[in-house]
């Protein structure tokens, strides 16, 4: 749930002595200078996740955790091995892969002006996930040339889909 709540390190420093259980903290719009004022702040027992991918390779090394991006979620298998490669300091594996996953959040922006939301259910579709409704509002459907060309988009970025 979004809370658009901003909660700033003091302001989590302090809620933190009225709930000492608080184990992390998804800073979803914070821009990287205040993630990093959250992880030299707060206790080590406090995970901070951004809220991008993105952010997970030039942040881990710096104590975020891990990172928490929906726009993603179709592609878990690359969030994946990112985090494995920066977790284990394989810094060139991480950087192609961050790669990897720029050229298809570029896709997935693409299509979202004209579709919103509904280019993840149509990227979990393609990759064989049986979604039946997503988002829970309306968007305008792909036609099948549209399905086709994002397919095909996502393909030459390197995304194999499951269905024909």
């Amino acid at each position: 749930v979004t809370t658009r709540v901003h909660l700033t390190p003091p302001k989590l420093l302090r809620l933190l002595e009225e709930v000492p259980d608080i184990c992390g903290l998804k800073a979803s719009f914070s821009p990287f200078e205040e993630l990093v004022r959250y992880v030299k702040r707060l206790p080590d027992s406090v995970g901070v996740f951004p809220g991008s991918i993105l952010a997970l390779y030039p942040g881990y090394s710096l104590g975020m955790r891990g990172a928490i991006h929906p726009p993603s979620s179709p592609f878990p298998e690359r969030c994946v091995t990112l985090f494995r490669a920066v977790k284990e300091g394989k810094l060139a594996e991480a950087q192609t892969v961050n790669h990897e996953i720029v050229a298809i959040l570029d896709v997935i922006q693409r299509f979202t002006g004209e579709h919103g939301r509904a280019v993840f259910l149509e990227a979990m579709r393609l990759r064989g996930l049986p979604v039946k409704r997503f988002p829970r509002w309306e968007c305008l459907p792909f036609t099948d040339r549209e399905r086709k060309e994002f397919r095909e988009a996502l393909e030459a970025v390197g995304v194999k889909a499951a269905l024909p």
